[in-house]
C-alpha cells in the first residue's frame, strides 16, 4: 500500500502547485451598514491609505454580488455603502489597494477602505474600512472602523463582521 501512495501523493502535489502560484485575481468588495445605529468614533487617520495603491475609476471592474445584494434589499435591514471590484496581482509579498466611495469631502469619501492581499499556500486578506460622517460644513466629524484579517478560499464569499457594519470579499482567479 505505501508504494501506491507515493506516486499518488506526488501527482497531487504537482497538480496542486499551480493553485498557489502568483497570479492575477478579481477582487470584489461590498461594504454595508447592518444597523441604523451610527457610532461616532475617532475620525479616520489622514494617512489611512499609506503604503497602498489608490484604485482609480478606470481600473474598476464590475462587482457582482447580485444575489447577496438582492437578499439584503429583501430584508430591508441593510444599507449598501460601497461596491468595488478590480484586478490585482497576488503573490507572497503583501499588496494593498485602497478606495473611496462617494464624493470626497475633507479629503475622504463616505467609505474609505483598504484591502491588503498576499498568497502563500492560501490567500490572506486584511480589510480596513472607515464609514465616515461629515458635519453640515462638509468636515469629517467621526468614523466607524471595520477591520479584520481572514483567510480566503478562491471564488468564495467571505464575511467581515462588525456590530453595525459588514463587508463581503471575494477573490477569484482571472
Amino acid at each position: 500500500m505505501p508504494r501506491l501512495l507515493r506516486p499518488l501523493l506526488l501527482l497531487l502535489t504537482l497538480l496542486s502547485a499551480p493553485v498557489f502560484a502568483d497570479g492575477q485575481y478579481l477582487v470584489e468588495v461590498l461594504v454595508f451598514r447592518q444597523s441604523a445605529q451610527q457610532l461616532n468614533t475617532n475620525p479616520v487617520p489622514e494617512d489611512w491609505n499609506a503604503g497602498s495603491t489608490l484604485l482609480k475609476r478606470d481600473q474598476e471592474r464590475t462587482a457582482l454580488f447580485d444575489t447577496e445584494i438582492e437578499r439584503m434589499k429583501q430584508s430591508q435591514r441593510y444599507q449598501i455603502l460601497a461596491r468595488k471590484a478590480w484586478a490585482q496581482q497576488i503573490g507572497t509579498t503583501p499588496t494593498a489597494v485602497s478606495f473611496s466611495e462617494g464624493p470626497l469631502k475633507d479629503g475622504h469619501g463616505v467609505v474609505d477602505g483598504m484591502v491588503t492581499l498576499r498568497q502563500d499556500g492560501f490567500i490572506e486578506a486584511s480589510f480596513k474600512g472607515w464609514i465616515n460622517q461629515f458635519d453640515a460644513n462638509g468636515f469629517l466629524a467621526g468614523s466607524e472602523m471595520l477591520q479584520q484579517k481572514r483567510r480566503l478560499l478562491p471564488g468564495k464569499v467571505t464575511y467581515i463582521d462588525h456590530p453595525n457594519l459588514g463587508a463581503l470579499i471575494r477573490v477569484s482567479p482571472l
